[in-house]
């Protein structure tokens, strides 16, 4: 019970922490990529790691879930980031 418990509260804060961070960098940074989906990914980032605080034991079903859908989420715009930044970098050879 209580593993249950450190893992709903680890992965919270790591999503708490990780979305308090990416909204504040999208925010500050005018010329990042898709900055628009960087500030809502990061708010819904922010937001799923309160419930897993606040709610350990009933959101651990439901974490399988939205876990599978956010990381799929998560990699749809870490691609759409890095082929525009891949589109701003001068090719030199």
């Amino acid at each position: 019970m209580r593993s249950i418990l450190l893992l709903a509260l680890w992965i919270g804060i790591g999503w708490l922490i990780r979305g308090i961070t990416q909204t504040l960098a999208a925010a500050s940074d005018s010329t990042m990529p898709a900055r628009g989906w960087q500030v809502f990914l990061g708010i819904v980032t922010f937001l799923g790691g309160i419930v897993l605080i606040d709610s350990p034991f009933e959101s651990v079903a439901v974490l399988t879930l939205v876990g599978g859908i956010w990381l799929v989420a998560v990699g749809v715009v870490e691609i759409v980031t890095a082929i525009r930044i891949r589109g701003r970098v001068p090719r030199t050879l």
